[in-house]
């Protein structure tokens, strides 16, 4: 349910959005810098086959639920990926070499380790279309997460950690499906 649209006239900052997302008495907010940014968060959502607000009920956007599997840290001990310099100047190789030392390893598996693990990581921070398996999004195309508001009855309250706020004036709030 769309409860309106208008900028939110407390903040400095004149173009800027707040989106409430609500579910279970709790409005996780977000805070987009202007109505492109949003237009273009909840264009992004509804390619991953998700509203807007099913993707923001949460602090963190959501990976829907038809996304395909993708490479997780899990994955860093069955990979099969081989590594070879190939050409290196002095600086860097000598740089892998000290690296490599302190990590009790070759330069081989230092580099491996890293290029996993960037893998893995790059991977939990994108959202992958369920048809095409193409990136249609990282976590930071949603918004920033300010805080939450939680009703008296909220059936699903978050840890008492995440920072409870009031939904500003003119903030838009959608009810999650």
């Amino acid at each position: 349910m769309l409860a309106g649209f208008l900028l939110n006239p407390m903040n400095r900052k004149q173009d800027e959005i707040i989106f409430g997302a609500k579910r279970g008495g709790v409005t996780w907010l977000h805070s987009f810098a202007d109505r492109a940014e949003l237009d273009s968060a909840r264009e992004k959502a509804e390619r991953l086959g998700l509203s807007f607000s099913q993707m923001l009920c949460g602090p963190y956007p959501k990976d829907p639920e038809n996304s395909p599997r993708r490479f997780t840290h899990e994955d860093r001990k069955s990979h099969g990926l081989k590594i070879q310099i190939t050409e290196c100047d002095k600086l860097t190789r000598r740089a892998f070499e000290r690296q490599a030392v302190a990590c009790s390893c070759s330069v081989e598996e230092f580099l491996l380790d890293g290029a996993l693990c960037s893998l893995a990581s790059n991977e939990e921070l994108t959202f992958v279309d369920p048809k095409t398996g193409e990136v249609v999004a990282g976590t930071g195309d949603f918004g920033n997460y300010i805080g939450c508001n939680v009703d008296q009855n909220a059936s699903e309250p978050p840890p008492s950690h995440f920072t409870r706020i009031p939904i500003p004036p003119g903030a838009i709030v959608e009810t999650c499906a």
